[in-house]
């Protein structure tokens, strides 16, 4: 797969309609897990309209944690936090979402022991997963 089709208004109008299926699901305070960053905004944008207060965003490809906080309905601000992924307060979100994950394979049970390590008792797992068809 090229730039040009992951860039094409599909993949956009799905990622608005991911965003706008999690934020009937998503509150309070959210950890996202995201192997990419084109739609980190608009995504965050979207989350925030709803019930989340807070959406700090893990990017799996350089292991950065930045974090987005609403001032109003229309200022959305970024932080680069300095703490890693350990750094993190355990049981302390409401929601964690997952969007484009590959498979776990033999990984899975150890990739959602990290994903509970995180979530409250009462909080929300949302995971898309990449079909076989991305992947190959």
């Amino acid at each position: 797969m090229n730039m040009n089709q992951i860039c094409s208004e599909n993949f956009f109008q799905e990622q608005i309609a991911k965003y706008n299926f999690a934020k009937s699901y998503c509150y309070g305070k959210t950890l996202e897990f995201s192997s990419n960053q084109f739609f980190a905004y608009h995504g965050a944008k979207i989350l925030l309209e709803n019930k989340c207060t807070t959406i700090i965003r893990y990017y799996l490809g350089n292991k950065k944690l930045f974090k987005r906080i609403i001032g109003d309905k229309s200022n959305i601000q970024l932080f680069k936090m300095e703490e890693d992924i350990d750094g993190l307060e355990k049981i302390s979100f409401d929601s964690i979402i997952s969007f484009e994950t590959k498979p776990f394979g033999k990984k899975f049970k150890s990739t959602m022991q990290k994903y509970y390590e995180f979530l409250k008792d009462d909080g929300i797992v949302l995971i898309s997963v990449l079909n076989k068809d991305v992947l190959s």
